[in-house]
C-alpha cells in the first residue's frame, strides 16, 4: 500500500508534469515545482516517471475501465443495463459530439502525452542525470507517449501529433495523418525498446522493460500490416521463456502472473483491479455492464475460458453474464493488477502475422498453443481464409473485455459493416468506425476538422 507521504510526493511531481486536462489550449500554471528540481538527479526523475503511471489508475484513462467499457459497448461484447446516454451512445453507435465520456478519453490521453513530453524534455535537459539513466528514463517517456497515441489513432484516425510542451503551437495544431502518427509511434517504440532494460525496474512489472515496448511494437506492426516485423518481434518476446510463460487460466490475471508483460499497479489502498470494480456487481444487483449472449454462447462447450473468465448472476429471474477475469474488487492486499500486455496476445499476434503472410503451419501452431491452454483440441488450417477466421475466433475468446481489442479488430479488419448491423440494426453507419472529435476540442482549436458522419 502506498504511503500518504508518497502519495503527496507523487501528486506534487505531477504538478510540474501537467497543466490540467485542457493543456492544449491553456498555458501550464506557473506556480508549480521547478522543473530543475524535479529532474535534478536520477532518483527524483524516476519518481517523476512513476508519478505519470499513477495517473493511469485515475480519471477515465483506461484503468477505470473506460477503454474496455466504451470500446466493448461500441463492438459486440458488452451491453449497458443502465440509462446514461454517455454509455448508451457508445452501445448504439450513436455518439454525439458533446458526449462527456468521449471528451474525457480524448483529454486524458492528451494529458498523459503532455506529461510524457514534459518528462522527456526535463530528463533530456538535466545535467544531474547520468547518461545511462537518462536514456532509460527518456525511453519510458517515449513508451507512454506511444501507448497513448496508439489509442488516439485507432479511435479517431487523424489526430494532432504533439511531441513537445510548446502549448502555444500545440493549441492550434491540426490533425496529422494516420500514417504519420503510426510512424511516430513506431519511432518512439524502436528507441524505447533499445534503451529500456531487459529486467523490470520494479518486481511488480509496473514499469515497462524492453519487452513491454516490444509488445506494443509487435501490435503496432500487426495493425500496420507489417507482418514480417510483427512476427519477428513477437517471436523475440515468446523466446524469453525465463521471464514469460503462459499461465494457468485461473492465474493469468493475478499480480504475480508469469504471463504479464506490463501491468499497472494501483497506488490507492484497498483497490485491486479497476476492471473488477467496474464489472463485478454487488450481491443481488444487476451488472452495470454485461456480456452479450452472442459472445457467451459462442464458446465451445469444453472451453475452460468460459468457466474461468465469465461469471453470472440472476436478478428478478433474468440472468446476466459479466467478465470475471479479475475477481478481487477491493482488498487490503493487492493480488490483482490491471494487465495491459500479456503473452497470450503475443501468441495471437504472431499467429495472425504468419497466417496473413501465408505461413499457415506456423499460425496454426500458435493458435493451438492458446487452444490447448483453454482445454481445447487443436485445429487444422487449410487456407489463409480459414486461418484468419480461426484466428478471429481465438481473439474473441481470449481477449474479450480487455482494452477494447474486439472493437479495434473489427475496425482494422474492415469487418464492422458485416458484423455489427445484425446487433446494432439501423443505428450502424459505416462512418461509426471512427469516433467524433469532441465538440469542446473543436471549439478550442479551430484547426481541428470533424470526422465524416458527425456534425
Amino acid at each position: 500500500m502506498i504511503t500518504i507521504h508518497r502519495k503527496y510526493y507523487l501528486f506534487m511531481l505531477l504538478a510540474i508534469l501537467t497543466s490540467c486536462k485542457k493543456f492544449l489550449e491553456v498555458a501550464p500554471p506557473n506556480d508549480k515545482l521547478e522543473t530543475s528540481s524535479v529532474f535534478a538527479d536520477s532518483t527524483s526523475a524516476a519518481h517523476a516517471i512513476i508519478a505519470i503511471y499513477s495517473q493511469l489508475t485515475s480519471g477515465n484513462l483506461g484503468l477505470l475501465g473506460q477503454k474496455s467499457i466504451t470500446a466493448g459497448l461500441a463492438a459486440d461484447e458488452l451491453y449497458f443495463t443502465g440509462n446514461n446516454d454517455s454509455y448508451t451512445n457508445f452501445q448504439d453507435n450513436n455518439l454525439q459530439i458533446n458526449n462527456s465520456q468521449l471528451n474525457d478519453i480524448w483529454t486524458d490521453l492528451y494529458a498523459q502525452i503532455y506529461r510524457a513530453n514534459a518528462a522527456y524534455e526535463g530528463v533530456n535537459s538535466s545535467s544531474g542525470i547520468i547518461p545511462s539513466a537518462k536514456a532509460k528514463l527518456k525511453a519510458e517517456a517515449l513508451f507512454i507517449r506511444a501507448f497513448c497515441y496508439f489509442y488516439l489513432v485507432n479511435y479517431w484516425g487523424d489526430v494532432p501529433l504533439i511531441t513537445s510542451t510548446a502549448y502555444q503551437s500545440n493549441a492550434i495544431k491540426g490533425r496529422s495523418a494516420v500514417t504519420e502518427v503510426y510512424a511516430q509511434i513506431i519511432s518512439d517504440l524502436v528507441t524505447a525498446q533499445a534503451d529500456l532494460p531487459e529486467d523490470y525496474p520494479t518486481a511488480d512489472r509496473g514499469r515497462p522493460n524492453k519487452w513491454a515496448a516490444a509488445a506494443l511494437l509487435a501490435r503496432t506492426y500487426l495493425y500496420t500490416k507489417d507482418y514480417t516485423n510483427a512476427s519477428i518481434i513477437a517471436t523475440n518476446i515468446i523466446n524469453q521463456s525465463g521471464m514469460y510463460n503462459l499461465a494457468d487460466l485461473n492465474l493469468v490475471f493475478k499480480k504475480e502472473s508469469s504471463e504479464t508483460i506490463w501491468q499497472i499497479v494501483p497506488v490507492t489502498g484497498y483497490t485491486n483491479s479497476w476492471d473488477a470494480t467496474i464489472f463485478i456487481p454487488y450481491p443481488d444487483q444487476v451488472p452495470t455492464f454485461a456480456l452479450r449472449d452472442s459472445l457467451v454462447h459462442s464458446f465451445e462447450s469444453a472451453d475452460k475460458r468460459k468457466s474461468s473468465w465469465i461469471n453470472s448472476t440472476t436478478v428478478n429471474n433474468s440472468t446476466y453474464s459479466y467478465p470475471y477475469k479479475y475477481q478481487v474488487q477491493q482488498a487490503s492486499d493487492i493480488t490483482e493488477c490491471d494487465i495491459i500486455f500479456r503473452l497470450g496476445e503475443i501468441y495471437l499476434i504472431r499467429a495472425e502475422a504468419n497466417i496473413a503472410a501465408g505461413k499457415l503451419a506456423d499460425g496454426e501452431a500458435d493458435i493451438n498453443t492458446i487452444r490447448s491452454r483453454a482445454g481445447l483440441a487443436g485445429i487444422n488450417i487449410g487456407s489463409k481464409e480459414d486461418g484468419l477466421q480461426a484466428l478471429e475466433t481465438e481473439r474473441i475468446h481470449e481477449l474479450f473485455a480487455e482494452w477494447g481489442n474486439r472493437w479495434l479488430d473489427l475496425k482494422r479488419w474492415n469487418t464492422a459493416d458485416q458484423v455489427l448491423p445484425a446487433i446494432k440494426g439501423n443505428n450502424w453507419q459505416s462512418t461509426d468506425v471512427l469516433w467524433p472529435i469532441p465538440a469542446q476540442q473543436i471549439l478550442l482549436n479551430k484547426s481541428l476538422s470533424q470526422n465524416n458522419g458527425y456534425f
